[in-house]
């Protein structure tokens, strides 16, 4: 097997180890592959030779058991040549971290519009290859060392943003930009490539249900990236209508929800259609509109026009409608697949913060305690939101409630630790973070607030 510099140049190796013989003269590092069984099988359904199920820390065998399950290392990215190197590898090094990614259920937002027949269509050579290594970028965790992944992560992801932006628009390009995005650490490239995303969607025709799309997958595929785009853009928006660049009132794609309704919307501001009952997806999208409705309207209100009685009666019938398994608590954390938790977190966040806003002009007792329970939901999925890949929701939330527990005398030592434990979060806005909960000053307004984010910076402007 030839080592993974000399297979990216496309010469022959002579495949000595531990570096081969091309590799010691010209003075570079020499990494191999490592076997696809290492990668994906637990070490005792190996030696057993069973059918691994993949899943980490404990496969479902090993579970069954009561076995310990270990897994055996497959690092062998070190630095940055050899990343470059497996960048620029052939099909079949890249459908390796592919299949992995397929098989460990990747995060949500970055996942739920991967058709599950992305693998066999890679191996048909249907897939295109920036699409290809977005979805490998998710396992980059197999073969980098903990200590680097977040720091390669973030180089692969730069490169593939790179070579997507410059290539012709198509579904795979637009998907692979949209992985791209959430797997990025930074809120100004957020901010930026919101608007691009949007136009390609416009332009490939997401925002529309199209007759001559037969293939179910590729009809959900589509409704799901633009619904994404969507999601991300009223995060990112602020309540700003000039920010807003996925308008609600162009999208006639079919909203995220098992089925279809024609009766009246119950909601009195301009939300998704509803259809009863709220599954996870279709609330976010619900959730992310209602958030920018009631920015939106704070700022009309603060501004001497307007109303909050429209947004007030929207979100507490939201908190009516919503099914047993989508209220928080522990056991529904607990209940749902590993990779929708962080989500389900940060949309109990948002729900808080939205309330939050909602009670800026009535006092500081409601306040404090939603700011309590925003820092205890916090607190305790700590573990879970240090994965998290989206962390914009988190940032602005425990940055409000910090605010108002220390103009309350309270210590807000978990919520620093819950933000800096965030490994995925924007350093700037971590940096932003820390610098004002630690130096203890009194918060003017919403001052410190627009510092986290360019759209906030914006908005009070206008």
């Amino acid at each position: 097997m030839s080592c993974l510099a000399c297979r990216s140049r496309k010469i022959q190796c002579d495949a000595t180890k531990p570096q081969c013989l091309r590799c010691l003269k010209s003075d570079v590092p020499c990494y191999y592959k490592p076997q696809p069984t290492d990668s994906l099988a637990c070490v005792q359904c190996k030696r057993g030779r069973r059918r691994c199920s993949r899943t980490k820390p404990t496969c479902d065998r090993c579970r069954q058991l009561g076995k310990k399950c270990e897994y055996p290392s497959a690092v062998t990215v070190q630095s940055i040549e050899v990343l470059d190197a497996l960048y620029d590898a052939p099909t079949s090094e890249i459908e390796m971290l592919c299949e992995s990614t397929m098989h460990r259920d990747p995060p949500f937002f970055a996942g739920n519009f991967l058709d599950r027949r992305f693998i066999c269509k890679l191996r048909e050579g249907q897939v295109s290859m920036p699409l290809a290594k977005a979805v490998a970028g998710l396992s980059l965790d197999l073969v980098v060392p903990e200590y680097r992944l977040v720091s390669f992560s973030n180089y692969w992801y730069e490169r593939l943003l790179s070579d997507s932006l410059l290539s012709v628009p198509s579904l795979d390009h637009l998907q692979a930009l949209l992985i791209t995005l959430i797997c990025a650490r930074s809120s100004i490239k957020h901010f930026l490539l919101i608007p691009v995303l949007s136009r390609m969607a416009y332009g490939l025709i997401l925002n529309h249900e199209l007759n001559w799309v037969k293939d179910p997958f590729e009809k959900e595929r589509r409704r799901r990236m633009v619904w994404n785009i969507f999601v991300l853009d009223k995060i990112y928006a602020a309540g700003v209508p000039e920010f807003v660049s996925c308008n609600i009132g162009l999208l006639s794609s079919r909203p995220p929800s098992a089925g279809l309704t024609s009766e009246p919307s119950p909601f009195r501001t301009q939300l998704p259609r509803y259809v009863a009952p709220f599954n996870l997806f279709s609330l976010v999208v619900h959730l992310a509109q209602l958030q920018y409705n009631t920015l939106n309207a704070v700022k009309l209100v603060e501004s001497g026009t307007g109303s909050l009685e429209d947004v007030a009666h929207d979100l507490h019938l939201t908190l009516d409608l919503l099914p047993d398994n989508l209220r928080y608590s522990a056991a529904n954390v607990a209940a749902l697949p590993a990779n929708h938790r962080s989500l389900f977190v940060n949309m109990h966040l948002l729900l808080l913060l939205n309330q939050r806003e909602l009670n800026r002009l009535e006092g500081p007792a409601r306040s404090l305690d939603l700011a309590l329970a925003i820092s205890a939901i916090a607190r305790d999925n700590s573990h879970i939101l240090a994965n998290s890949r989206t962390t914009t929701t988190l940032a602005f939330a425990l940055f409000e409630a910090s605010k108002i527990m220390l103009h309350a005398g309270l210590d807000v030592k978990s919520n620093i630790d819950v933000m800096t434990g965030a490994k995925w979060a924007d350093p700037s806005v971590v940096n932003i973070f820390l610098r004002e909960l630690c130096e203890d000053r009194l918060f003017g307004g919403l001052l410190s607030l627009s510092e986290l984010h360019p759209a906030h910076n914006l908005s009070w402007c206008i």
